[in-house]
């Protein structure tokens, strides 16, 4: 969506895909490059699913280090290397660094999702480009899930950013970087034992309320908004 506005913007995972790394003051410090930053954050339950597919579906790193990963999502969900828990922790890091950084503000999956167009104008706004209507219809347009999946099975963003936005293998959707793009999908995957896990590990970290007050600070206008309605949902729901 940001090339469609324009903007060239720099992406990372922020050293989320380093097995057991834990983020220090020194990653937060060797990591700022930019004069703005933008974090995108997700719920861990449905990040932890997506990420699941990835590891074990995916090539490139993830073919590589295949040998670390645990072969069932119920393991791979409670494995501290690379589960719910470590994501949950990197988006309270990173939450965290932007409320200490000027410059640095975070958008969530949800928000964007729930507010497409008017969460792609405020994140033009942060890198210091007003779009206009047609602009951001444009580029929610391009974005659009049924646009990135046919880019992506059709090689086009292969050809443009390559082999790290073409599927695994063609024949299986959940090879696909585009997969389902939805909020709330890990419940058609996890185990109610899985939901229940995830909900005690954010419990035990006070994440929902730690998250809260770290998007108002933080967050781009309105985000934190429709965060709150999300973590104020039903158990199978908690994060962000």
């Amino acid at each position: 969506m940001f090339d469609e506005l324009g903007i060239d913007a720099r992406f990372s995972h922020a050293f989320a895909q380093t097995a057991g790394h834990l983020l220090t003051d020194i990653d937060r410090k060797e990591h700022r490059r930019s004069a703005r930053s933008l974090v995108l954050i997700r719920d861990p339950k449905d990040t932890v699913v997506s990420y699941f597919h990835a590891c074990t579906r995916r090539g490139g790193l993830h073919e590589r280090m295949r040998h670390l990963y645990p072969s069932t999502l119920s393991a791979f969900i409670r494995d501290p290397r690379f589960g719910a828990e470590k994501i949950a922790r990197f988006n309270l890091f990173w939450c965290a660094a932007a409320a200490g950084t000027e410059g640095m503000s975070v958008l969530t999956y949800e928000a964007l999702h729930a507010h497409t167009a008017q969460m792609l104008a405020e994140a033009g706004r942060h890198f210091g480009h007003a779009p206009g209507p047609e602009e951001v219809a444009r580029a929610v347009e391009a974005g659009s899930f049924q646009t990135m999946r046919s880019r992506e099975a059709s090689g086009v963003y292969r050809k443009r950013y390559g082999r790290q936005l073409s599927p695994g293998r063609p024949d299986d959707p959940d090879s696909f970087k585009v997969r389902k793009g939805r909020v709330g999908g890990h419940i058609e995957e996890m185990t109610t034992a899985d939901i229940e896990w995830c909900n005690d590990m954010a419990y035990r970290l006070g994440y929902r309320e730690r998250l809260a007050d770290l998007l108002n600070a933080t967050a781009l206008p309105r985000t934190h908004e429709t965060q709150r309605a999300e973590i104020g949902t039903p158990a199978h729901a908690l994060g962000a």
